[in-house]
């Protein structure tokens, strides 16, 4: 087992109250009903339109609480935007500041999926390469950002759609391929975006999906929401979402319109990128 690492500030929003989980059931995309108590899922936040403005973990912290944990962060803007729709329902809904990521890579498979220990809750994160993340109380250290940066080479790896605020509100739920993750439902009721996400989840109509996409040099046009393009340098064929490292070398996760192209793509820098499937 490999030793514990800083991430930085873990983006955390915080529902508390007795009506925080019938909230969180009309807004948010996964069936939060049906999370067990003391566990966690992936979840999302859409538009009007059924874009994914937010994607993140959702916590059940307890005593009528759930946490959301943003792993790109942005989580002042989510808990600004989420009180705009909290009309007479029994919660306060925060930021919460204070509290430290801390990662843990190559852990055993089964190890719990979700732990607290008094204000500290670590979950597991399954895939590739099976890893603990903590969100604990108290300033962070100095970030270790080669960690940090493998640490992302994972999440691409596992395919995780993490987004911030360069590619917010920009997909629906099936080019990000929520449903592989459990963190969209197309019958639970009416949420944001509902009525658009699943009318194209029953009648088609998404052409876009999701890839792991690499490169061979380290790319400074390699950011969040950097334009994927063409052999002709000017049509744009897809968004990276974010990157990372691993031993491989750089590894990012893509949304590309046409997901079956495999080749003729590059950064804007000229950079080569290759793609594949989850």
């Amino acid at each position: 087992m490999s030793e514990a690492c800083t991430l930085g500030n873990a983006g955390l929003v915080r529902l508390q109250g007795p009506d925080s989980r019938s909230f969180a059931q009309s807004q948010f995309c996964s069936d939060v009903a049906a999370q067990p108590a003391d566990d966690w899922r992936w979840s999302g936040w859409l538009d009007a339109k059924g874009r994914v403005r937010y994607f993140f973990a959702l916590v059940d912290a307890g005593d009528d609480g759930l946490l959301a944990w943003l792993p790109l962060g942005d989580a002042a803007s989510f808990a600004l935007e989420l009180r705009r729709f909290q009309f007479r329902a029994k919660l306060t809904i925060e930021n919460v500041e204070g509290f430290s990521l801390i990662g843990q890579f190559d852990v055993a498979p089964g190890s719990p999926r979700w732990q607290r220990d008094g204000d500290a809750f670590q979950l597991r994160l399954d895939g590739a390469t099976p890893r603990l993340v903590r969100l604990a109380t108290g300033s962070h250290s100095e970030v270790d950002l080669d960690s940090l940066q493998r640490w992302r080479g994972c999440d691409a790896s596992d395919g995780l759609p993490l987004i911030d605020a360069a590619c917010a509100a920009e997909f629906v739920p099936q080019a990000l391929d929520l449903e592989r993750l459990a963190a969209v439902s197309f019958r639970k009721g009416c949420y944001p975006g509902q009525e658009i996400a699943a009318r194209m989840h029953f009648r088609g109509g998404n052409k876009r999906g999701l890839r792991v996409v690499r490169w061979d040099a380290p790319s400074g046009s390699a950011i969040p929401g950097a334009r994927l393009l063409g052999t002709d340098t000017e049509t744009t064929v897809g968004t990276l979402l974010y990157s990372g490292l691993d031993p491989i070398g750089p590894i990012g996760l893509a949304v590309l319109a046409d997901p079956r192209r495999t080749e003729g793509i590059a950064l804007r820098d000229g950079t080569q990128v290759r793609c594949k499937a989850i």
